[in-house]
């Protein structure tokens, strides 16, 4: 979803980005691995101690994606603060705790729920 959005801005300069940005399959890949890195290691993180183990424990770091998708993945490209503003907003926007919890009303846009797991 996020590397949807950040394609589909190109179409808009100077509405969407203040300039061409080439977002690239590479960058869903990388994308796509640390999301999938940090899930990994949430669930390692749960199993390893059983019934007993700390709620906090099994927690994602958010802060930490974002700033690997922010510093590393997409933000790598982009230059103007503008464009920066907006690609934390979207980070905030789409990866956070209510986006995960497969709860019912997360809107994705208005008019348009995120799908129950």
């Amino acid at each position: 979803w996020i590397h949807a959005l950040m394609q589909e801005r190109r179409n808009f300069i100077p509405q969407g980005w203040t300039k061409f940005y080439e977002f690239s399959f590479g960058d869903l890949r990388s994308g796509t691995g640390v999301v999938q890195l940090a899930m990994d290691t949430i669930l390692a993180r749960s199993g390893e101690g059983g019934e007993g183990k700390a709620a906090d424990d099994a927690r994602i770091d958010w802060s930490y994606i974002h700033g690997l998708m922010e510093n590393s993945v997409y933000g790598g490209r982009i230059d103007n603060p503008f464009d920066l503003r907006v690609l934390r907003t979207y980070l905030n926007k789409y990866f956070n705790d209510a986006m995960v919890s497969g709860g019912r009303g997360v809107a994705l846009i208005d008019g348009l729920e995120a799908p129950a797991p």
